[in-house]
């Protein structure tokens, strides 16, 4: 639930439905592309989580085979003081998504696993946290929500609970152990729940794909829901992905609508009253472009040893300070920057971007869920690569998937 929607998706999708030489449907295909996963942790003020959060809470037999009780008694939805909205049965809702789940052939196994998943999310965001020495450990009261966690996600709650409170440090080969503050310890329980519901996510959406493939034709109707242009007070990394999203679908309007339409007018000699419009190939080139464009540069950032923000927006500034599409922020605020989008100028606070775009566990977290007893868990947290320049970062993971679309 959004301040706007009540039903609201919270990713792209691309979605074709297949007919066969009979004009019947005979599969389907999705694609998801950036899932906002951290609605999974935080919300805004009068919105909800994940649907299902609610639906697992709201069916008694299920709350209580996953040590589940009422919303207001988790972290990640109470916080934004709205657990329930007029016109949503949230536990008729969990019956339709039960028997959705049955009618696309998934095995109790795989039901079981989803509801586990998300069950694990809610018991994590009660692992709370008290300071010790210069780290920190889980209170008493946290104790019971990491024995659920660790329960559900099938991993040893000791190892678990070591993943929270230190994190491996590598350099040149050697690893040293590294204490976490009580912050930190919180956002490393954060970090892992955002990482649970979304390689689940990825997972469901694959799984549904099975279900549904059927025969693959060149005949198909294809059905876009993706986000709109999107200015908020701030700004940050999710933002100018859908705003970048925005500006290359525009592009891709403007050149068969305008563009191909009037070479085809020329090549068949027809008279037509050209259209101006306006090229925003600057802008997507400010943000795409190798080697110095905003998306290749940040992707530059995470792979080199201390990379930061801050030196991030520099190079951008220093390599892109003629660019007509890029603007400082007001007052001089070096740590925040304006693109001027075809749809008009938003600023961006460039705080936390190489965080979200390396959209990386502490190497201790990935670890535990690959160590995970089931078998699911495993395969989607399969063994890393330790090579960092090899590393996919969100933001390459976002282009393939947009290039594809």
């Amino acid at each position: 639930k959004t301040l706007r929607n009540n039903n609201s998706s919270r990713f792209g999708r691309w979605t074709e439905v297949h007919f066969d030489s009979h004009i019947r449907i005979c599969g389907a295909r999705i694609e998801n592309y950036l899932l906002e996963k951290q609605r999974v942790v935080h919300q805004a003020k009068g919105e909800r989580n994940f649907h299902a959060f609610y639906q697992l809470c709201a069916f008694p037999e299920v709350a209580s085979a996953f040590a589940l009780s009422s919303p207001d008694q988790f972290r990640y939805l109470k916080n934004s003081g709205c657990t329930v909205v007029p016109g949503i049965d949230d536990a008729r809702d969990f019956r339709e998504m039960d028997e959705a789940f049955d009618n696309l052939g998934f095995i109790q196994e795989e039901k079981a696993w989803c509801y586990e998943i998300c069950a694990s999310v809610l018991h994590m965001s009660n692992i709370s946290f008290e300071s010790d020495g210069e780290g920190s450990r889980i209170d008493e009261l946290g104790s019971h929500g990491l024995h659920y966690a660790a329960h559900f996600l099938k991993v040893d709650p000791e190892k678990l609970a070591l993943s929270f409170t230190e994190r491996s440090i590598e350099v040149r080969g050697d690893v040293t152990k590294a204490l976490n503050t009580k912050a930190q310890a919180i956002a490393a329980v954060d970090a892992l729940a955002k990482a649970a519901y979304d390689h689940m996510f990825d997972w469901l959406v694959g799984r549904i794909n099975y279900a549904v493939s059927g025969a693959t034709t060149n005949t198909f109707i294809g059905v876009l829901d993706i986000f709109g242009f999107e200015i908020f007070e701030k700004n940050h990394f999710e933002q100018l992905c859908i705003n970048y999203t925005n500006e290359k679908l525009q592009q891709h309007f403007n050149r068969h609508t305008f563009q191909e339409e009037e070479s085809v007018y020329r090549s068949e000699a027809i008279e037509f009253q050209h259209i101006d419009f306006i090229d925003n190939q600057p802008v997507v080139d400010l943000i795409e472009k190798k080697p110095y464009g905003l998306m290749p540069l940040l992707d530059e950032e995470v792979k080199i040893p201390r990379g930061s923000d801050t030196t991030w927006i520099g190079k951008c500034k220093q390599h892109n300070s003629d660019h007509p599409s890029l603007v400082s922020g007001p007052g001089g605020n070096p740590n925040r920057f304006v693109v001027k989008h075809y749809a008009g100028q938003v600023g961006y606070d460039c705080g936390g971007f190489v965080a979200t775009n390396k959209d990386n566990l502490f190497r201790d977290l990935y670890d535990v869920m690959s160590s995970s007893q089931a078998p699911i868990t495993k395969a989607v947290f399969p063994p890393k690569d330790n090579n960092p320049r090899r590393i996919s970062t969100l933001g390459e993971k976002f282009r393939r998937a947009l290039l594809d679309l």
